[in-house]
C-alpha cells in the first residue's frame, strides 16, 4: 500500500480529534493543566505523519506510515481508559451525591431542631446535648434509622453546624 494514502487518511482522521496543535501545547509550566497523554500520543501521530507528507521523501513517508498507526492506536486505547476512568469517578461521585442525600433526610429534623434551639439563645452545646437526646429516643425506639449503630460525636458534631 502506498504510504501517501496511509499518511493522508491519518492526517484527515486525527485532525478532527486532535484540532490544530502547537508545539507549546506539547509542554506546560506550573499551575498550567497538561496535554492528556492519550492526545498526546494522537498530535504526535498527526505531526509526524504533516510532517513526512510535507517532506515528499519516500524514506520519512515509509517510516511514518509505519510508526503513526502504532501512535494513534496507543493514544485511543488510553483515551477510552481515560474515558472509563472518568465514568467510574463520575459514577462515585452520583453514588455520593445520593448517599448525601438520602442522609439529609434523615438528619433534617434534628438539623431544623439545632438550629431552633440556637435561635432561641441556647449555647452549640446544650442545643446539640437536647438534640442528641432527642435522637437517642428516636434511635431507641426504631422510629428513625440512623444506621446500624448511634452516630458517633464527630458525626454528630459534622451534621449540627
Amino acid at each position: 500500500m502506498d504510504p501517501k494514502i496511509v499518511l493522508e487518511l491519518i492526517v484527515r482522521r486525527l485532525q478532527q480529534d486532535v484540532g490544530d496543535i502547537k508545539i507549546t501545547d506539547y509542554s506546560y509550566w506550573d499551575g498550567e493543566t497538561p496535554m492528556p497523554s492519550w492526545r498526546l500520543h494522537l498530535a504526535t501521530a498527526l505531526e509526524t505523519a504533516k510532517q513526512a507528507l510535507a517532506s515528499a521523501s519516500p524514506e520519512k513517508m515509509i517510516a511514518a506510515a509505519l510508526t503513526c498507526p502504532t501512535h494513534e492506536r496507543t493514544g485511543r486505547a488510553l483515551q477510552f481508559e481515560h474515558t472509563q476512568a472518568a465514568r467510574r469517578r463520575q459514577g462515585g461521585t452520583n453514588r455520593g451525591m445520593t448517599q448525601t442525600a438520602k442522609q439529609l433526610e434523615v438528619w433534617a429534623p434534628y438539623i431544623e431542631e439545632y438550629r431552633r434551639l440556637l435561635a432561641q439563645g441556647k449555647s452549640p452545646i446544650q442545643a446539640r446535648r437536647s438534640v442528641e437526646l432527642h435522637m437517642t429516643r428516636d434511635f431507641s425506639s426504631g422510629r428513625v434509622s440512623l444506621g446500624a449503630t448511634f452516630p458517633t460525636d464527630k458525626t454528630i458534631r459534622k451534621w449540627l453546624k
